[in-house]
């Protein structure tokens, strides 16, 4: 029964990681609609970025990363909510039930 589960939970992992990958990638290509760049050819870009994260030796790095993630995505959120009250004045506020 453990093997099934650690079976599971690495094919869970990898395809979590080609998700965001593929993700990335339209991320990228729905960002910069301009450049003349593929959704495939950034899907590339980003997998050369996110590679060597695949080598992290130990849990510290990955802490690190971590904490950069959690604080880029406060940065992020802040940014959203302020952008959308920004904007609150645009809203039709008749139209919600």
């Amino acid at each position: 029964g453990g093997r099934i589960v650690n079976v599971a939970q690495i094919i869970e992992l990898v395809m979590t990681c080609i998700l965001y990958v593929v993700v990335s990638g339209n991320l990228m290509y729905n960002s910069f609609p301009n450049l003349p760049v593929s959704q495939k050819s950034w899907s590339i870009i980003a997998t050369a970025v996110l590679l060597p994260c695949a080598f992290l030796k130990n849990l510290k790095a990955v802490s690190k990363f971590s904490l950069l993630c959690t604080l880029a995505h406060f940065v992020i959120n802040i940014l959203v909510i302020a952008y959308c009250l920004s904007r609150a004045r645009d809203w039709a506020w008749d139209k919600v039930k």
